[in-house]
């Protein structure tokens, strides 16, 4: 999983950088290019962020519906174990 964000990471960088090469190139200025560089940069990285933030939310619903009952019904099973097995000794 880690992989594939840093992946996305990635490509937020190289669409940026290939956007601004286009733009310099189209119009003759570097001015240009680094402006939309940098513009294109951060639309894309804020739009990636929040996309990784939105699942990142949706994994941590899921855990907390479906896993965190089960975990706590096996604590409290365990605590009862072992208050039976403190009352035997």
């Amino acid at each position: 999983m880690i992989t594939w964000i840093g992946l996305g990471f990635l490509a937020v960088f190289l669409l940026a950088f290939w956007l601004a090469g286009r733009v310099g190139a189209s119009s003759g200025s570097g001015m240009a290019g680094l402006l939309m560089g940098i513009l294109s940069f951060v639309v894309l990285m804020g739009g990636y962020l929040v996309a990784l933030a939105l699942w990142a939310r949706s994994l941590f619903v899921t855990f907390v519906e479906t896993e965190l009952p089960l975990l706590t019904e096996k604590l409290l099973l365990f605590l009862e174990r072992f208050e039976t097995f403190r009352e035997t000794i």
